[in-house]
């Protein structure tokens, strides 16, 4: 079978949706033959551009990114029996039939940081949804990775067929002896507690920036100047099992995760991580609850589960890579994967 993978990116970049797509181009090719479609890698027309510009400030340049794939795709889509698409990037296509991943919904991101954010923020966020819902409609199925993003959309009466999460690489994420050695060069602070991830608002960096008042922090997420946060840029994805590690946890405060993939990766490396109830979040919460924050704004609160989370490490290492290889694994998930695509 032949299988066209839409996203915006391609491999390069060091997203969940990338990671997400490079896994699954990996599964899906020892059966079949598999293309990632990236709408970064087009060459887009003056006019396009000049549209796309006036289209990036509202909500809905969503539609028009749909559009300029459906049209550079209808040159080839007689070659694919299936296609796989990343959110709204199948909107227009008609023809094979498509999967819709749906990594998290628009609409419930911002409604999580609302009293963070302007009505007109909000607003915006909701519209992007109304792009998301009109994907799902035309899909012939969707996925998501995580209960609480089916629980979420079948709320909002949106389209979703079935939860898959996703999987992690064990034989790579995995506990690294010599990781303060591989990672020396970095001159990072003893006992460091470890922050992996983007900038966003939802990302809740904010509650980062006062844990480190107290705690010494590695973030793995651009520049900054609090004195006591060691920001690190470009490091290589292969020293992350590393720097997982070598950190006593990874703290992940957000308020809106499609997923977790950077939480799952330091629970894979045997390095405790204390997330909130956001994506596999409540999955988490089943069967470690000691690594589940009820509140990612209560400093006081959160400080308090660090300090439990640091005087039972070791058993909640060897607890948190259990629970990665019994719910992530990835053959079990490519198995999943593979089953899904044959069936539809």
């Amino acid at each position: 079978m032949n299988i066209a993978l839409l996203t915006l990116t391609g491999p390069e970049f060091r997203g969940g949706v990338e990671k997400f797509n490079s896994y699954l181009n990996s599964a899906l090719s020892k059966k079949h033959s598999v293309d990632i479609i990236a709408f970064n890698d087009f060459t887009l027309s003056g006019t396009e551009k000049a549209v796309l510009k006036v289209y990036e400030k509202t909500p809905y340049s969503g539609y028009y990114k749909a559009k300029i794939m459906a049209k550079h795709f209808s040159k080839i889509q007689e070659k694919y029996n299936l296609i796989i698409t990343n959110d709204f990037f199948g909107l227009y296509i008609k023809k094979p039939k498509q999967i819709l991943v749906s990594h998290g919904y628009f609409g419930d991101v911002f409604d999580c940081m609302r009293d963070r954010i302007s009505p007109w923020y909000w607003l915006w966020g909701q519209e992007l949804g109304r792009v998301q819902k009109a994907s799902m409609k035309k899909a012939d199925f969707v996925v998501t990775p995580c209960m609480r993003n089916f629980r979420v959309m079948k709320e909002k009466k949106l389209r979703v067929d079935l939860v898959i999460p996703h999987g992690i690489d064990t034989d790579f994420y995995k506990p690294d002896k010599n990781a303060s050695k591989n990672i020396s060069s970095y001159a990072l602070p003893k006992n460091f507690l470890l922050f992996v991830g983007g900038r966003a608002p939802w990302k809740n960096i904010g509650i980062v920036e006062e844990i480190s008042k107290k705690n010494k922090i590695a973030m793995i997420s651009g520049n900054g100047s609090s004195p006591n946060i060691s920001y690190l840029n470009n490091v290589p994805e292969n020293l992350m099992p590393s720097f997982y590690s070598a950190s006593q946890m990874l703290l992940h405060p957000s308020l809106h995760e499609g997923f977790g993939y950077v939480v799952a990766e330091s629970m894979a490396s045997g390095t405790p991580a204390l997330f909130s109830r956001t994506g596999f979040g409540e999955e988490l919460s089943n069967e470690l609850p000691e690594l589940v924050m009820e509140n990612p704004s209560d400093v006081p609160q959160i400080r308090k589960e660090i300090d439990f989370i640091l005087e039972n490490k070791k058993s909640l290492g060897k607890k948190s890579r259990e629970f990665v290889i019994k719910n992530f694994g990835l053959k079990n998930w490519e198995k999943k994967w593979l089953e899904l695509v044959e069936k539809i």
